[in-house]
């Protein structure tokens, strides 16, 4: 790439200028705007303003400025998120709705500044701070005015020309040095320039969210804090923003405890008429998540709201808080003990009163705020619905007594409490119903039964082992095939593969070898092997088989090594010297070589220490 060639005359880079306000002044040192003046230096205004490096590095080459103090203050564009604009401002996130960039926002006594310090005409004196872009900065740091916005002459849609700006409101920034209306920084906006530069203050609550992020999410909970959860945006001034900027600013310092108070706040204001439906009751907070939903940026964020909501509001299975579906219910309220239980909610009002769940205080509000511990509930739950016994149990699941009992005992399906005695459990409908939507929670319909596949009790007798482990591990997800039989209900429809089944449940393998393994690696005859070991010849010990689970005898390879190093039988030992066993036989004899061990079976076994057979 061919720069061009440095300009005779250039005005100076500013501290902390944009590489478009420095284009635009030295455009307008040559009488040229912005757009001609890019144009000859073979870039854009938009290239610029995207901070795309080949133009800057154009720009530089012309100016003879500093390439890297341009880069620092100039917006670079990123790779798209989620098809959203990303911006980067010395290695700070931002979006588009972070910056001011159709308009040029100036500090006056900053202007003014200018025209006293800086040298050349009097009109290219005057340049844009990168700080003026950041729409959440709303003043000016060093004088502490509010930042004044100059109307563009003849408002051209596209990239704004700082020096045309100037030019236009002349009058404005010349006229008795107004400086503009006194507007001190506040500690969020200090925030905000300290991070975008490096040296700001750690706050937890915002170090996890990058600049972007953090700068919305405090305007937001400063809104919906200081004018309420149903607070219209749309309504709000520039100098209400910088207010609730401030105020949730605040609120991020003071840390987790001062946000969880805000929450509760914004749900006593807000009269949520069903429990589902945690956007009634945080308001404009919880729309303006959820309408971020796609940015993982603000997912610390829905985490801490989310967290608060299981834990202080009658949310639970079935609803959702941020399009995620809640897994538990930590607390209920008379409206969904209501639901669950079918009984009347004056009803079950009485009762918590008088089982000390909740308070004479709460006799004034709706049933959809008072609001008690699950747990608490759980043996008023059993009072007013009569939760089924094992047996009953069993028939709702549509699972045998067997396999009812082995999934109680294993604690895959909770009781309630037991009714006269420990041994007669009782359980809950919603448990019940629980346990058989996070068992079929990935199965495929199956119309008819396919090969290799059968039900959990079938699968557990072919394949040695309980059907607890088969529960288990189709719950954790363990198997890659889940069917169920259409036509059947309940437990008794789930289909698993068999095959797969025995390899998700094999056991450790001892590490052993097995009577088999001997026979083969001697090359003799079972009974030998069992001979061998009953006249101690062979040292064994006893295992559990990894497949079927049942004891079995083996021996170690250790043992086995020792073993083949000291003797051999006769068939080994005439394959090793290439005779028949017969000749060799009679060769032993004839030397007077005798069998160190005789196995008298099936067949008559022969065996020789090796150190007493001639090489």
């Amino acid at each position: 790439m061919s720069l061009p060639k440095r300009l005779r005359y250039t005005v100076d880079l500013g501290v902390g200028e944009t590489a478009l306000s420095h284009a635009a002044l030295n455009a307008a040192l040559y009488g040229l705007d912005l757009g001609t003046f890019c144009a000859d230096l073979r870039a854009s205004a938009v290239s610029l303003a995207h901070g795309e490096e080949a133009a800057l590095a154009r720009l530089t080459a012309a100016t003879s400025a500093d390439l890297e103090a341009v880069r620092r203050f100039s917006l670079r564009r990123e790779e798209p998120q989620e098809e959203a604009q990303v911006f980067s401002l010395n290695g700070q996130s931002l979006r588009p709705m972070s910056l001011c960039r159709s308009r040029v926002r100036v500090c006056l006594a900053c202007l003014a500044e200018d025209l006293d310090t800086r040298s050349g005409p009097d009109r290219l004196r005057p340049y844009g701070r990168a700080a003026w872009t950041l729409a959440s900065v709303r003043t000016c740091a060093r004088h502490g005015l509010k930042l004044t916005c100059l109307p563009a002459p003849g408002e051209r849609p596209g990239v704004p020309d700082f020096a045309a700006a100037v030019q236009a409101n002349w009058a404005t920034i010349t006229a008795g040095r107004i400086k503009g209306e006194e507007l001190p920084t506040s500690p969020f906006e200090a925030y905000l320039l300290a991070r975008i530069w490096g040296d700001a203050l750690n706050v937890p609550m915002l170090e996890e969210l990058p600049w972007y992020a953090a700068a919305r999410a405090c305007e937001m909970i400063g809104a919906v804090s200081l004018y309420g959860p149903r607070v219209r945006r749309s309504r709000l001034t520039e100098l209400q923003w910088r207010e609730a900027g401030h105020e949730g600013y605040r609120i991020a310092v003071a840390g987790d405890g001062a946000f969880t108070d805000l929450l509760t706040r914004l749900r006593n204001q807000v009269q949520a008429v069903k429990d589902g439906q945690p956007r009634r009751k945080l308001g404009r907070l919880y729309e303006w998540l959820s309408s971020e939903a796609k940015d993982p940026a603000y997912a610390p964020i829905r985490t801490r709201i989310a967290s608060h909501l299981i834990a202080t509001t009658a949310v639970g299975p079935g609803d959702e808080i941020f399009g995620k579906p809640v897994a538990e219910r930590r607390m209920h309220s008379i409206h969904t003990l209501s639901q669950e239980t079918g009984e009347h909610p004056k009803r079950l009002r009485k009762l918590l009163l008088r089982q000390g769940l909740i308070g004479e205080d709460n006799c004034s509000l709706s049933d959809d705020q008072v609001v008690f511990p699950a747990s608490a509930a759980a043996s008023l739950a059993l009072e007013v619905t009569g939760a089924l016994s094992l047996k009953r149990a069993g028939h709702y699941l549509n699972a045998p007594r067997m396999q009812m009992t082995l999934l109680h005992e294993s604690g895959l399906i909770r009781p309630l409490a037991a009714k006269g005695s420990e041994l007669r459990p009782v359980f809950a409908r919603a448990e019940l119903d629980g346990f058989l939507a996070r068992l079929m929670a990935d199965a495929k319909p199956v119309t008819a039964r396919l090969e290799g596949t059968a039900t959990i009790p079938e699968a557990a007798k072919r394949a040695n082992c309980s059907a607890r482990e088969i529960v288990t591990a189709v719950l954790e997800r363990h198997l890659s095939f889940i069917g169920q039989r259409t036509g059947t209900r309940g437990y008794l429809s789930v289909l698993v593969n068999v095959e797969e089944v025995r390899a998700a449940v094999r056991r450790p393998d001892h590490g052993s070898l097995s009577l088999r393994d001997v026979e083969r690696r001697l090359g003799v005859h079972t009974s030998a092997v069992k001979g061998l070991i009953a006249g101690g010849h062979l040292a064994s010990g006893t295992a559990v088989n990894p497949v079927n689970r049942c004891p079995q005898t083996v021996v170690t390879e250790a043992e086995m090594t020792r073993f083949e190093s000291e003797t051999v039988t006769l068939s080994r030992l005439a394959l090793e010297r290439h005779q028949s066993r017969e000749a060799l036989r009679r060769m032993l004899a004839a030397r007077g070589i005798k069998p160190a061990i005789v196995i008298e079976a099936a067949k008559r076994t022969l065996l020789f220490r090796r150190d007493t057979v001639p090489t």
